[in-house]
């Protein structure tokens, strides 16, 4: 009942050629594979670099900031005290503000900062 098989469907080469043949084929083909996962691997490496690179430059900036603002901070509190009065009038006007400003951030969080973060991420990640 089963047919044989016809010659041109081999499922092994039969003769030394064919086998050395078949042997340099299977050779290229592993070394084309390990090549292409070392490509990917270096390419990760370097974007993983990239971002890392940009997290830090974001953090050291991040703490300037934070830097400025807080000395900045004291000086409009002890300022707006000496012209109001007291410094405890300076450092309450002081926190008004910053109730305000916050107030604008976290109405706007998802249309500006939540937006514009993950873009940057993203154009970070598949920047080539």
């Amino acid at each position: 009942m089963n047919p044989e098989p016809s010659t041109t469907e081999r499922p092994w080469p039969d003769n030394q050629e064919e086998q050395s043949q078949f042997s340099r084929m299977y050779d290229q083909t592993e070394r084309y594979i390990k090549t292409t996962i070392e490509l990917y691997r270096l390419r990760a490496v370097k974007k993983g670099a990239g971002v890392f690179s940009s997290v830090a430059t974001g953090v050291v900036l991040g703490l300037v900031f934070v830097m400025v603002l807080l000395f900045g901070s004291l000086g409009l509190a002890f300022y707006l005290g000496d012209v109001l009065g007291g410094w405890h009038y300076g450092f309450f006007a002081v926190c008004g503000l910053y109730i305000v400003m916050g107030t604008v951030v976290y109405v706007f969080r998802n249309k500006f900062i939540r937006k514009r973060l993950s873009d940057y991420f993203v154009k970070e990640i598949f920047e080539d």
